[in-house]
């Protein structure tokens, strides 16, 4: 049988435009701040940032960013890769300390987070790594579909400057990148996104040295820390410019290019104190129904009012946004009504499975005077390297605190890592708090097994060694067993919350870090490190296993990834939201940040934040296309590469256009079928542009009804479809979803490369509404059987709108069900340069299908829906205004 593909969905100056037209301060927000947004994200950091962005690419799509800290200046300290470790404290952090840490010394720790606009994008070391491919197939495994490595490496890597994330370069030059090893697979990179990942034009001598002693010791050197599999040793790519050597982050990535936008604000300098749960008993069977969000300057200000008309995204971080939930009253009972916080949904998995990576610094130092350092960069040497960082962008300043990293995995060691796994394995305790909910715990028995698994692989890092540059070594744990738990410690948000990491509550994580630390020893003498003149500490010198675990746990403390808090998983495992990132118990509430990762990745963080808020932008505007397809639940959603149409502005081009997804047969896709309907409890299955595999499809849908399918088939198409295909079709499709494009000919020539598209279009919805007739519902407005016909309003395209409105209305039906879709913006080929010839007079600055390089004005939108009134059209998909569905 053959197999097919699907992808599951569900300038130099270091002074950067101010970014003022959006922005909303204390002193104009009564002039500004509007009664309603549709959207209403809490938290304006990395996450909160990119789905802000994503969202108000429709520009009749308001959205508002309420962000606790301001705007940073672009100080030395905040841009200047060189800065990092060195400065003072940032003033753009929340200060927060963890509760005593009773396995490790009693003490507590500081696990400061971002307070500025682009969160800890702003502030962190800039280290650009994803973690590999079995940490987010996990993710899959605990009951996430669509969130498995070939699931989030489009969000990782897609290459439209509309759509991707990164832009990865390897500006260094030839020798360098063959000395270091440097040979990324960019098939699996990005080349166009917002956010620049890129290397440093210094290295510390000592790089080297480190590089060749960890190879010494049998750890290769890797070519590409972000291709799926991160073992080995690696100068680690950045995320920076690789034209001026400064930070690349969510806000010169996010929100600065969209400063023109006027449906886009963002309030600084405030915090929500308190969502608005709606009451319960409405027509949202989905659950209850967030109205808005309170919001206010500080504990004596004044408290001011948010009201979302779409959803309310939370996006403050894996600790602020499960304080703001339990707060509100969503979170464990037992924690919430001692404080005497109203209980509005009892949700136990709130809070906990919080994970970090465990970090322990060790001291260690270089004795030969000769070798240059970040340490040297003091008095005249400091103002001679920023002068010339300042001059041309070289010298030590371009370089971050940690460019030398390495992910070796257990069977780095001896055979002492299977006695290790094997007693972990047979541990009776999961060392969790006693008061752990029963959900949760059987969702942690599961992450503990799949944990186990993966510290057995080889391809697979147990902890980072992070060489700094001046010769501090630092041992990560990535794979922690430990969780803890994020409590609010009275009813206000602005009392400290209580964040307890447990560090080592599971004694095998320390004893991966004291593994880590006896690796060290090891390079320590190595033959590459000898120029150095390494001094090592003799507390952690020893070959005693008792002594190193005492003189390391005092040193335990935070890598600054806090994440799991308000974990991705099913409810009965203990999860907070489902797998299209909704908040179990709600119809409008998701959480897009690090707090959803079931389990931590292995890596640093923000590469994965940064995928996971593109995958939810993509989700939260799917879902506002058909209310009565996305339901509560939401559509189970199957994307088809490889569509027989080229539209020159496809908004899902990186799929349609390209060979990304996975290999499948009818009958495996015909079980993934089942698993929506069973673990993602969707309302229905989506085929999305099948129309090339119809054959296959049918097969797959037989074989799902066999299984014991239920749930509505879509059939969700450009309409360029046969009407042999749809014979095919018949009996197995109950709603068809087509998109009707464009009228003319020459449109569709140009711009679909069909010439004979709109009279095949004309035809096959024709064929689709004789099958299933007039769209019809269940009782609480989920779509049920019929045609839904779309029509997506392009720019200078509306008389054909209204032509196509008009042949619905007398060839179809007047009580067809219409969705006039705005939400049209430049992608995939429109706007791009065009080709030029060396005799070419083409002007450099003119792009392609200039035509409909815009976004489609209101008066368009407008034009089209009162053709379709004026024709009789009564039955459209408007965005429901009140609790319930507008049908």
């Amino acid at each position: 049988m053959h197999s097919f593909i699907i992808l599951f969905c569900l300038a130099l100056s270091l002074f950067l435009p101010a970014s003022t037209a959006l922005h909303i301060t204390n002193q104009t927000i009564d002039d500004f701040l509007l009664s309603e947004y549709d959207y209403v994200v809490v938290g304006g950091g990395l996450s909160g940032l990119v789905v802000a962005n994503r969202l108000s690419e429709d520009s009749n799509a308001t959205v508002l960013v309420i962000e606790a800290g301001d705007l940073d200046r672009r100080e030395d300290h905040v841009i200047i890769p060189g800065f990092i470790g060195r400065s003072p404290p940032s003033p753009y952090g929340h200060s927060v300390r963890t509760t005593p840490q009773v396995y490790l010394d009693g003490q507590t720790r500081g696990i400061n987070q971002g307070k500025v606009v682009g969160g800890g994008s702003a502030r962190n070391g800039m280290c650009w790594t994803r973690g590999s491919a079995a940490d987010f197939d996990a993710w899959e495994e605990l009951g996430n579909p669509g969130w498995g490595w070939k699931g989030l490496l489009p969000y990782f890597k897609k290459a439209s400057l509309d759509s991707s994330v990164e832009t990865y370069t390897t500006n260094v030059p030839e020798d360098v990148r063959d000395k270091f090893n440097i040979n990324p697979d960019m098939s699996s990179h990005g080349t166009s996104g917002p956010i620049d990942v890129a290397y440093s034009q210094h290295f510390y001598n000592t790089s080297n040295n480190i590089l060749q002693g960890i190879s010494e010791i049998g750890i290769p050197i890797a070519a590409d820390v972000n291709a799926g599999d991160p073992t080995g040793a690696m100068i680690v790519p950045s995320s920076m410019s690789p034209e001026n050597q400064t930070r690349s982050d969510a806000r010169t990535g996010y929100f600065d290019p969209a400063i023109s936008r006027a449906n886009f604000h963002v309030v600084t300098g405030h915090t929500a104190t308190r969502l608005i749960v709606g009451l319960p008993g409405s027509l949202n069977r989905g659950g209850r129904r967030i109205i808005g969000v309170h919001f206010s300057s500080g504990p004596a200000g004044l408290n001011r009012t948010a009201t979302a008309k779409k959803e309310v995204i939370l996006a403050a971080g894996a600790i602020q946004s499960p304080v703001l939930l339990q707060v509100s009253g969503v979170g464990p009972r037992q924690i919430l009504e001692p404080l005497n916080i109203s209980v509005q949904i009892n949700l136990p998995g709130v809070g906990n499975n919080f994970q970090d990576h465990p970090m322990a610094q060790f001291p260690f130092d270089y004795s030969n005077s000769s070798v240059f350092t970040s340490r040297d960069l003091n008095g005249d040497a400091f103002e001679e390297a920023l002068d010339t960082f300042l001059t041309n962008r070289t010298g030590p300043l371009t370089t971050p605190l940690i460019n030398t990293v390495a992910f070796p995995s257990l069977q780095n060691h001896s055979a002492e890592w299977e006695t290790l796994l094997e007693a972990a394995r047979n541990q009776s305790s999961h060392f969790l708090p006693l008061d752990t909910p029963r959900a949760v715990v059987s969702g942690y028995a599961k992450q503990k097994s799949l944990l186990l698994s993966h510290l057995a692989r080889r391809d697979v890092g147990a902890y980072e060694l992070l060489a700094a540059s001046w010769g501090q070594i630092s041992i990560a744990n990535q794979k922690p067993l430990s969780r803890g738990t994020v409590r609010p410690s009275s009813a206000s948000v602005f009392d400290a919350p209580l964040v307890d990491p447990r560090y080592c509550a599971d004694p095998l994580d320390c004893k991966i870090i004291r593994l880590g630390l006896q690796l060290t020893q090891k390079l320590m003498v190595t033959e590459a490190m000898k120029p150095l003149l390494p001094v090592v500490d003799a507390r952690f010198n020893s070959t005693d296993e008792m002594e190193l675990m005492a003189a390391l746990k005092p040193l335990v403390g935070t890598e600054y990834h806090p994440s799991g808090s308000t974990s991705m998983l099913p409810r009965q495992l203990g999860g907070v939201v489902n797998d299209k990132l909704m908040v179990y118990g709600t119809c409008n509430l998701r959480v897009v940040d690090a707090g959803i990762m079931p389990m931590i990745p292995g890596g640093h963080i923000q590469a994965a934040v940064y995928a996971v808020a593109e995958k939810a932008a993509d989700i939260i505007k799917a879902a506002s296309n058909e209310p009565c397809i996305q339901g509560h639940n939401g559509s189970g959603a199957v994307f088809f590469s490889g569509c027989n149409l080229r539209c020159v502005c496809c908004q899902n081009h990186d799929i349609a256009h390209q060979r990304n997804g996975r290999d499948l047969t009818p009958e495996e896709l015909g079980e993934w079928y089942l698993k929506l309907q069973q673990v993602g409890n969707v309302h229905n299955i989506n085929l999305v542009t099948p129309e090339h595999v119809v054959p296959q499809v049918v097969l797959s849908i037989l074989h799902a009804k066999d299984l014991g399918l239920k749930v509505p088939i879509i059939y969700n198409t450009s309409a360029f479809d046969s009407l042999a295909s749809l014979e095919l079709l018949d009996g197995l499709v109950d709603i068809y979803l087509p998109d009707f494009k464009v009228w003319e000919a020459s449109s569709s020539k140009r711009l679909l490369k069909a010439d004979d598209y709109a009279a095949t279009a004309r035809e096959s919805i024709k064929a689709m509404h004789a099958q299933v007739g007039d769209l019809c519902f269940t009782g609480d407005g989920i779509a049920k059987k019929g045609l839904l016909v779309r029509h997506l309003v392009m720019p200078g395209k509306e008389s054909e709108g209204q032509r196509i409105m008009k042949f619905l209305a007398e060839e179809v039906s007047r009580d067809c069900f219409v969705n006039i879709m705005e939400q049209y913006h430049p992608d995939a080929h429109v706007g791009k340069a065009k080709r030029r010839t060396r005799t070419s007079e083409t002007p450099s600055d003119e792009v392609r299908y200039a035509e409909i390089n815009r976004a489609v004005s209101e008066g368009e939108i407008s034009s089209v829906r009162q053709a379709a009134e004026a024709a009789g059209l009564w039955r459209f998909c408007d965005p429901p205004r009140h609790d319930g569905f507008n049908i």
